[in-house]
C-alpha cells in the first residue's frame, strides 16, 4: 500500500513511477519479479530505457540457501541419486521460480538441475490475492489507459501455475528434442526424464551466451555487439534473429506446439549462427485451422497498399467469429433469397471497414507492427463478433515478446515482413491440416440469434442496421 500511494503522489512530486516499482519488485520479490517480466515486454507501459532496467530481473534473483542433496534425496531416493557423479551444493543461476545447479552424471555428462523453491503455491495463492486487491485499488485511484491490468494479472496468474509444474515442463523438453534433435539451427538439451519429478528437473548443461547478458554487454559497450558476437561465436545477428523469427513461426504452422516464450533469458546464442532454447514452461499449440492462419501470413507478407481486404475479412470472419459466420449461413439458407445474402452484406461491411484503416496500416509498414494491425482488424470487426482466436493470439504474444528484446538491440532491424515470405514460399498450402470448429445449428436459433444481434447493432451503427431490416427482414414473413 506505500508503494501506490507513493505511485499516486509522484504525479505531483514527480518521482519516477517506474523508480518506485523497480524499488518494490526488488523488496519483494517472488512472484512480483515475475510479473514485471511478463508486463515489461508485452506493454508500453515502461519506456524503453525503463525496460532495459527491468531486463535485470531476467536472470538476477536472489539465491536462496536449500539442502540440494536432501531434495534430492527425497525426490528420487538414493538408487537415482547414485547416477550422479558431482553436485554443486551452490547455485549457479537463479529464478523467480526456482534455482539451477551444476552437477555431472557417472557417464560424464555436465548437467543443470533445476529444483523449485519451497512452498511456492500457498505463497503464490496469497501474492495473487493480493495483487488482485492492488491492481482493484489502482484503477481505482490511478487513471491510465495503456493497460488492461485486471486481464493482464489473469493471463498471468494462469501461465504462471502451468509454470510450476516441472514434470510437465521435462514432457515439453522432451517432445522438442525428439523433434528437433537434428535442426540445422536449434539446439534442444537431452531432458533426463527418470531423474525429472514436479519440483525438479534435470537437463543437459548448455553453453552459449544468453541473450540478456548480450543485451547487457551491449548497454556496457553500445554499438559493437555485433562485431564481438562475430569473433567470439561466428554469429551474425543479422542473419540470427530472422532465423529465430522464422523458425518459431513455421513451427505454429506446420507442427503441433511451438516455443512460446522466447524471452531474452530463454535463448542462448551458440556458435555458427545457432541458438537454444533452454526452458519449456510455456509452449503453444497450433491453431486448429491451419489454412486461415497461412491466409492471415500472406496477407501481413504485403504492405498496407497491397493487402485485399476482403481476403483478410472472410479469414479474421472464419478464424475469429466461427460462431457469428455459421449463425449467418444457416439464416441465408432458411430466410434469404438469391439476392439479398447476409453472408455477403455482411463481408462487404467488413471490407468497407478494413478499407477505411489502410492508410492507418500504412504507417506501421516501416516498423511492421503486425500486433497493432491485428488488434485494428479484430477491432474494425467487432460490431460483426470478430475476436481474435486464442491460438493466435499465443503466437502473437509469442512475436512480441521476441521482438521486442530484437528491438533493445537492433531498433531500426524489421525483418518480420520478409520472414513470412519465406514462410510462404517454403509452405504450400496442401500441406496444412485444418480442422474446422463444429458448430450445430437450427433455423430458429438462427434466426433469434440474427435479430438480437442485429437490434444491438442499432447502438453501434445504425445506418448498417437499417440496411439489415430493409434488405433482408421482409423475407422473414415471406
Amino acid at each position: 500500500m506505500l508503494y501506490l500511494l507513493q505511485i499516486i503522489s509522484s504525479r505531483i512530486s514527480k518521482k519516477s513511477i517506474s523508480e518506485i516499482i523497480f524499488t518494490a519488485v526488488s523488496d519483494f520479490g517472488g512472484v512480483y519479479i515475475k510479473l514485471i517480466q511478463f508486463v515489461c515486454l508485452r506493454t508500453n507501459i515502461l519506456t524503453e530505457k525503463d525496460k532495459l532496467r527491468f531486463l535485470s530481473f531476467y536472470d538476477n534473483v536472489a539465491i536462496e540457501p536449500m539442502p540440494i542433496r536432501q531434495i534430492l534425496t527425497s525426490e528420487l531416493g538414493d538408487v537415482k541419486l547414485s547416477q550422479f557423479h558431482s553436485i554443486n551444493p551452490e547455485p549457479f543461476a537463479s529464478g523467480t521460480f526456482g534455482q539451477v545447479y551444476k552437477a555431472q552424471l557417472v557417464d560424464g555428462v555436465d548437467v543443470v538441475i533445476k529444483v523449485k523453491r519451497p512452498n511456492l503455491v500457498r505463497k503464490l495463492r496469497y501474492d495473487f490475492g493480493l495483487l488482485k486487491v492492488f491492481t482493484k485499488i489502482f484503477d481505482f485511484l490511478v487513471e491510465q489507459k495503456m493497460i488492461d491490468l485486471e486481464a493482464t494479472l489473469s493471463e498471468f496468474e494462469k501461465s504462471t501455475y502451468q509454470e510450476l509444474d516441472y514434470w510437465q515442463e521435462a514432457q515439453n523438453a522432451d517432445y522438442f528434442y525428439k523433434t528437433m534433435r537434428n535442426h540445422p539451427r536449434i539446439y534442444i538439451p537431452k531432458t533426463f526424464l527418470d531423474l525429472c519429478t514436479k519440483t525438479i528437473l534435470v537437463q543437459e548443461y548448455i553453453g552459449g551466451i544468453a541473450v540478456t547478458d548480450l543485451i547487457r554487454y551491449n548497454t556496457q559497450h553500445p554499438g559493437v555487439y555485433q562485431d564481438w558476437l562475430r569473433k567470439n561465436y561466428q554469429t551474425d545477428p543479422y542473419v540470427l534473429f530472422p532465423s529465430i523469427a522464422y523458425d518459431i513461426a513455421i513451427q505454429g504452422l506446420i507442427q503441433g506446439r511451438f516455443y512460446a516464450d522466447p524471452h531474452p533469458g530463454n535463448i542462448k546464442i551458440l556458435p555458427d549462427n545457432r541458438y537454444a532454447y533452454i526452458d519449456f514452461g510455456i509452449i503453444g499449440d497450433s491453431p486448429d485451422n491451419r489454412l486461415l492462419y497461412y491466409d492471415v501470413l500472406s496477407s501481413f507478407s504485403k504492405k498496407a497498399a497491397q493487402m485485399d481486404m476482403e481476403k483478410i475479412g472472410n479469414s479474421f470472419l472464419e478464424w475469429g467469429a466461427a460462431n457469428f459466420l455459421e449463425q449467418i449461413h444457416t439464416f441465408d439458407e432458411y430466410f434469404s433469397d438469391e439476392n439479398h445474402s447476409l453472408r455477403e452484406m455482411i463481408l462487404g461491411k467488413y471490407k468497407s471497414l478494413l478499407e477505411s484503416k489502410r492508410d492507418k496500416f500504412r504507417q506501421f509498414d516501416e516498423e511492421e507492427n503486425f500486433l497493432q494491425v491485428c488488434f485494428d482488424i479484430v477491432a474494425s470487426g467487432s460490431i460483426l463478433n470478430v475476436k481474435v482466436p486464442k491460438k493466435f493470439l499465443t503466437s502473437l504474444k509469442t512475436m512480441i515478446v521476441f521482438k521486442s528484446w530484437v528491438s533493445y538491440l537492433e531498433p531500426g532491424f524489421h525483418f518480420m515482413r520478409n520472414t513470412y515470405k519465406r514462410i510462404l514460399e517454403d509452405v504450400h498450402p496442401a500441406q496444412l491440416l485444418s480442422k474446422k470448429e463444429e458448430i450445430v445449428t437450427n433455423p430458429e436459433v438462427s434466426l433469434e440469434f440474427i435479430l438480437e444481434w442485429a437490434e444491438n447493432m442499432a447502438e453501434k451503427d445504425l445506418p448498417f442496421q437499417q440496411k439489415i431490416d430493409k434488405q433482408l427482414m421482409p423475407n422473414l414473413y415471406v
